[in-house]
């Protein structure tokens, strides 16, 4: 029974427009360049090995994995939305990166 009024509650919550901006169906806005500090809530293009998410002013820098880089800049498009797996979208190893044969 409390996990149908939770259910009840959450539903209640996104269709009375209570999803955070910048939030959309898992997919957050991306804002540019990463210029030092958080203007928005959302992603920031750090640079081709790193990406910065922003939440409530707090800035959190994600280094790509190993064998992976994010897309060029232009990839990305100011004001759209994006998941994470967007970014570090590049496997090197398909460019020939990789431990190098005897």
């Amino acid at each position: 029974m409390k996990s149908i009024a939770l259910f009840a509650a959450c539903l209640a919550l996104a269709s009375a427009g209570g999803i955070p901006d910048g939030y959309n169906d898992g997919r957050y806005a991306f804002h540019g360049r990463y210029e030092g500090k958080c203007g928005n809530d959302g992603f920031y293009y750090r640079d081709h090995q790193s990406f910065v998410i922003c939440s409530n002013g707090n800035a959190y820098e994600q280094p790509c994995a190993p064998g992976s880089r994010n897309s060029a800049y232009d990839h990305y498009h100011h004001g759209n939305h994006y998941y994470y797996r967007d970014f570090c979208d590049v496997n090197l190893v398909d460019y020939g990166a990789g431990i190098p044969l005897p």
